[in-house]
């Protein structure tokens, strides 16, 4: 819920562990990790929310983390590239990844990998 706080569990070894929380702004959003936690395979991962004096129940059906494999392939242009384009969308992507599009050593469009894909937009001015 908007205006909701999030806090993610993950459950290791069929211990609950808080791994991180965040207030979200939309009824879709992205919850960071705590700096010093990570995710490793096997563990499953659940959410409660608190709204005022309001608390959910803990998630049951989160998903569980799978084995990563140590190689991957280059990120993939999705769309069709013009000079006029405002922005692209990337595959292939690692979800987390922060990207920088870059211009002359100038950045000029970021996004983050939500889902293996990113969404890209480019800024209409050009880089100083």
């Amino acid at each position: 819920m908007p205006g909701a706080t999030v806090t993610l569990l993950v459950n290791r070894s069929g211990v609950d562990h808080h791994i991180g929380a965040k207030t979200v702004t939309n009824s879709k959003d992205s919850i960071p990790l705590d700096a010093t936690e990570e995710l490793i395979a096997g563990d499953y991962v659940n959410a409660f929310q608190e709204l005022g004096s309001a608390i959910s129940s803990r998630s049951n059906d989160g998903p569980q983390v799978q084995t990563s494999i140590a190689e991957f392939h280059a990120p993939q242009i999705l769309t069709h590239l013009y000079q006029c384009s405002r922005g692209f969308i990337l595959g292939g992507m690692r979800p987390g990844t922060h990207i920088e599009i870059l211009q002359g050593g100038s950045v000029i469009g970021t996004g983050i990998a939500i889902d293996g894909t990113a969404a890209i937009s480019v800024s209409t001015s050009p880089p100083d």
